[in-house]
């Protein structure tokens, strides 16, 4: 019998602005801060979302998981993913995690786990 991971992808909070906000996540344990400006439209809205996927791409070695930002229909969001398959952890320590495109991590001492899959 062998198993395969499969990628784990977690899809952020779609936007089309961005208000500024300080903002501290841990993803899989690690702690990732930084701050936004404010983002009046789409165009500028991407480039802040950017920024933010840059910072948590800067710890990808420590927690295994690399951050993307996705052009949608309406906007932007950022997207997670463990590409060996393991389980993505976010804590949202400010709660603002979803308005800077993240997914939406429990707020306070609430964890949210988004769970990989392993076929048999």
């Amino acid at each position: 019998m062998t198993a395969t991971a499969a990628a784990n992808t977690v899809e952020g909070n779609n936007l089309t602005t961005v208000t500024g906000a300080a903002t501290n996540i841990s993803i899989n344990g690690v702690a990732v801060a930084f701050t936004t400006a404010n983002a009046a439209d789409v165009s500028s809205t991407g480039a802040e979302l950017a920024k933010v996927a840059d910072e948590v791409n800067q710890v990808k070695d420590q927690t295994g998981v690399t951050a993307s930002v996705v052009s949608t229909a309406t906007g932007f969001r950022i997207d997670l993913a463990a590409e060996d398959g393991r389980n993505i952890s976010v804590l949202d320590t400010t709660g603002t995690a979803a308005a800077v495109g993240l997914p939406t991590g429990g707020a306070g001492a609430a964890l949210t786990v988004y769970t990989g899959n392993v076929t048999l």
